[in-house]
């Protein structure tokens, strides 16, 4: 038995899951990073994941990192959105048609004045190519609430509704769209990433409810309660969020929070506001979740790639990897190559070359040319530095029956040299390096680096904690053996669970 536990031990010391946090170390040298918090998916088989939390979210007071740490959502509640919106009919059966006037503000019809003849459908609001433009939708445009980060209570809120706020933005001389609302010289078709596009995407949900309530079974007819119905509830996302218009936290309802979460949730260092197009639209900066609960909604919706029946979210979540069919080299994100319906394809190839630049103990990152790595990745806006996080799922490695995911959350001063989605990326790729083994891809040549070195340690300390184990094996066997039974004794098989991490209990 003693020899099981030591060969237990010895595993788990050398699975080189430790490394994550030899990796945090060198990302937060520079002062910006000082928390963080990750946890990936192996094949869908969450006895096959692992965790990693380090630092205190809050400086002000101490509140230590993990996995279950509120972060604000940002752009990954897109993809909420979006999965949601797929759950309707009128929508999914429609995906490449004109979006029908009734759903559009004051109901007026919904085209480019640059190319009347082109039709903008419910596809190109999830693919960023409607042509719509975030100028009208710049930040700070209404009273968002602000918050006081030592106490978490917050002040203010929009004038107006969600609706009528956007038929404002929407409408100029009382039957026309307005001509800010199109990006100049643009045609629908051309991809660049615009909030408005999402935010269209709830006010016509919105409307589609109020013409079928039965879509929504509480009382509160809305895009925001129908998502929590179709995906929150269903996946057990408990701890995910939106705060109230006027930027409180709810204490009841389906969207109320956890005691235990209540108290934790309070602004990063460095910002005060919350920034976005409007409070009520769920598509924004008012939504929270967790690392826990996004690797359920990665595992339910973004991970399987086969075995999807049509009763189950996999099969919208498959219809979200559909790619357009043009580069974002031009207008694309941080990495981003393509886009899908309310997620991102990202160069597997530089995440793998920005893993390696940041230790050698991940230059064997196993994404490669044509492998597809699919999610969404936030912090390509100045509003969002203060908390990075992202949600990446591969298919990487041969890897057909089911894809690997990772969800990471970092935190940051948004003070000193300028903050980008680098290091969540690095994050990602090590993660993925974890979860399913190796490559040579990015092994440097020419004398030994650290992590030649480091392996040889690695193969030192294995075969020295073998010959241990082989000793004491012995020295249990003839010294401390048990005396012989006395009359015959049942056999019971010796069955020990394999070992495997599981989610949090303290939700």
């Amino acid at each position: 038995m003693l020899s099981k536990v030591l060969l237990t031990a010895m595993v788990t010391m050398v699975s080189g899951q430790g490394n994550i946090g030899n990796l945090y170390t060198t990302l937060s040298s520079d002062g910006n990073m000082y928390a963080m918090s990750m946890m990936s998916v192996v094949q869908g088989n969450m006895n096959q994941s692992f965790s990693y939390a380090a630092g205190d979210r809050s400086l002000t007071p101490s509140d230590s990192m993990s996995t279950t740490s509120p972060m604000r959502a940002g752009g990954l509640a897109e993809m909420l959105v979006v999965a949601a919106a797929l759950k309707m009919n009128v929508i999914s059966q429609s995906l490449t048609s004109q979006v029908p006037k009734e759903y559009i503000p004051n109901e007026l019809d919904l085209r480019n004045p640059n190319s009347n003849t082109k039709v903008i459908s419910y596809q190109m609001l999830m693919q960023h190519t409607s042509s719509l433009s975030d100028n009208s939708f710049s930040y700070g445009s209404i009273d968002t609430p602000t918050c006081t980060q030592s106490t978490g209570q917050c002040s203010g809120a929009a004038s107006q509704e969600f609706r009528p706020w956007m038929e404002e933005k929407f409408v100029q001389n009382g039957n026309e769209l307005a001509a800010s609302l199109f990006q100049s010289n643009t045609e629908p078709g051309t991809y660049t990433y615009a909030k408005i596009n999402i935010a269209l995407l709830v006010f016509i949900m919105d409307k589609i409810i109020e013409a079928d309530t039965n879509l929504v079974s509480s009382t509160t007819k809305n895009a925001q309660q129908y998502i929590i119905e179709q995906i929150i509830v269903p996946l057990g996302m408990s701890s995910t969020f939106w705060l109230n218009r006027d930027g409180t936290i709810p204490t009841s309802g389906n969207n109320a929070l956890s005691p235990y979460l209540y108290s934790m949730v309070r602004e990063y260092e460095g910002t005060s506001d919350y920034y976005g197009t409007h409070p009520n639209n769920p598509a924004d900066f008012m939504m929270w979740t967790t690392v826990h609960d996004m690797i359920k909604f990665a595992n339910a919706v973004l991970a399987p790639l086969s075995g999807c029946t049509s009763t189950t979210l996999c099969t919208i979540g498959n219809d979200m990897k559909t790619k357009n069919t043009f580069e974002t080299t031009t207008n694309g994100r941080t990495y981003q190559t393509q886009q899908g319906l309310g997620l991102q394809y990202y160069n597997p190839e530089q995440i793998c070359a920005q893993t390696s630049a940041s230790s050698n103990l991940y230059s064997k990152c196993p994404l490669k040319a044509g492998d597809n790595v699919w999610g969404f990745m936030t912090g390509d806006s100045s509003t969002d530095l203060s908390s990075i996080a992202g949600v990446l799922c591969t298919d990487s490695s041969g890897n057909t029956a089911a894809a690997s995911c990772v969800v990471v959350q970092l935190a940051n001063r948004v003070t000193g040299s300028a903050l980008t989605p680098l290091n969540a990326f690095s994050v990602a790729g090590a993660a993925f390096q974890e979860s399913f083994g190796e490559v040579t891809a990015f092994t440097t040549t020419g004398g030994n680096s650290d992590n030649d070195l480091y392996g040889l340690w690695v193969c030192l300390g294995v075969v020295g904690t073998v010959a241990f184990v082989i000793a004491m094996s012995y020295f249990t066997e003839l010294f401390i053996q048990p005396p012989p039974p006395v009359g015959p004794v049942a056999f019971k098989p010796n069955v020990e669970p394999a070992p495997g991490l599981g989610y949090p209990t303290n939700q």
